[in-house]
């Protein structure tokens, strides 16, 4: 991404963490996009402040590697699992997908010492989550009642303001 998206990578961020009513105080970044003066620019003229960690500053990306580290060893978990059940269709080529299940389930169900989810903690919501919209990722799934599965496009687009 240049410069450009970074900025309104950051203002859509900060669009969606506004309308679950967090206020983003601050940023610990990389060198990089990050360092530009535009990016600096911004984070100024939005009373936030910014930490850049150098890529020797071990003390802080220690932290980072080993969630990078739990996240890609659960990928590859469900990218095998997947693949030891529908080995014709799944492949290597798949494991972002699957990454990104991992970093979905880790969000959602991953509790801490306060009891809650990192998306229960970033939502100040303390409900349950739903495990029945939680699906095992690379299995086939079909649609048996076609029209439930209509009301349910439509019901999703309301949402969405389709």
């Amino acid at each position: 991404m240049d410069g450009g998206q970074t900025l309104a990578a950051k203002h859509a961020f900060e669009a969606h963490a506004d309308s679950c009513e967090v206020k983003i105080k601050g940023y610990r970044a990389g060198n990089g996009r990050f360092a530009e003066k535009s990016f600096r620019d911004d984070v100024k003229n939005a009373e936030q402040i910014i930490d850049f960690c150098d890529v020797r500053a071990h003390q802080q990306s220690g932290i980072i590697e080993r969630h990078f580290q739990k996240l890609s060893s659960q990928a590859r978990i469900i990218l095998l699992h997947a693949k030891h059940h529908w080995p014709t269709m799944i492949a290597v080529i798949l494991r972002p997908f699957a990454y990104k299940y991992a970093k979905l389930l880790y969000n959602h169900l991953n509790v801490g010492e306060s009891g809650y989810s990192s998306v229960q903690k970033f939502w100040k919501h303390s409900g349950e989550v739903a495990m029945k919209d939680l699906h095992t990722w690379g299995c086939p799934c079909f649609v048996l009642d076609s029209v439930r599965c209509r009301i349910t496009n439509w019901q999703c687009k309301i949402k969405m303001g389709a």
